[in-house]
């Protein structure tokens, strides 16, 4: 298997090595992150929402929020030029 990097040239095995170290590093880093706020959501009275039992499902719900966030701000700068072109 050849390894790239971003600019398409090989990337030696160990410097992949210390790229998955420190990716994997981060997302579980960002994945306690989201576990502590999921954790202190509280939707009805006095039931909890278990942040490490729901963590794919609102890491998905994010990844999709920030989809359509980014969608939107598109959108309504293509709506914006399109209006200008048509005056």
């Amino acid at each position: 298997m050849v390894l790239m990097t971003r600019r398409g040239n090989m990337m030696q095995r160990k410097s992949y090595q210390l790229v998955v170290k420190k990716d994997s590093a981060e997302f579980v880093q960002r994945t306690k992150n989201i576990i502590t706020e999921f954790n202190g959501f509280n939707p009805v009275d006095t039931l909890h929402v278990n942040g490490d039992a729901t963590q794919g499902e609102n890491i998905a719900d994010l990844g999709g929020l920030l989809l359509g966030g980014l969608m939107h701000l598109k959108n309504s700068r293509i709506q914006k030029e399109m209006k200008r072109s048509a005056v």
